[in-house]
């Protein structure tokens, strides 16, 4: 097995989505910004792959938003491209510009369909109505404590010395 650099391996978990890589590759101290041949960074190839929990991950680690690749497409030009609202909202919620154009001089905006949820939330966005930040969703529900029954607790009310049913031991030598 040939040696990959960890910084390869961070694009790699970028794009396949793999949180618990990426966490492995952050206790590591590896830089969020590597590029991959299309100068693209870890947080581009998450968002170009839509794995927006991988996303949420590299902007905690600190992944420059602002990166441009090579055509000049920042994150948030690939969320559109790729019409994907929830990646947009993340995106547009930690302070991505979204007024920059690509190297054709389109504007994020520019390159969504006009009945779309993303041309709403970019349409939106320019009238300086800013998406909330999205709810992170617990996989586990949130039980309210008095539905839980409380386990019954034992009491011993006299009762140490008395032997349990069953036939009593008889003490003494046995008879052959």
């Amino acid at each position: 097995m040939a040696f990959m650099p960890l910084s390869y391996r961070l694009l790699e978990a970028a794009t396949n989505g793999d949180i618990s890589l990426l966490r492995k590759l952050f206790h590591n101290k590896v830089k969020t910004e590597s590029v991959d041949e299309n100068g693209n960074t870890p947080l581009m190839l998450a968002v170009l792959h839509n794995h927006v929990f991988a996303a949420e991950l590299l902007l905690e680690y600190g992944a420059n938003i602002e990166h441009f690749n090579d055509l000049h497409h920042r994150s948030v030009h690939l969320a559109a491209m790729n019409n994907n609202e929830e990646m947009l909202i993340l995106l547009l919620s930690r302070g991505a510009q979204f007024k920059h154009p690509n190297h054709e001089g389109f504007l994020p905006i520019q390159l969504t369909h006009t009945d779309s949820k993303v041309y709403n939330v970019l349409y939106n966005a320019q009238n300086n109505v800013m998406p909330d930040e999205l709810e992170k969703v617990n996989d586990v529900p949130i039980i309210p404590t008095y539905t839980i029954p409380l386990p019954k607790v034992k009491t011993d009310k006299g009762k140490k010395d008395k032997k349990k049913g069953g036939k009593a031991k008889k003490k003494g030598k046995r008879k052959k």
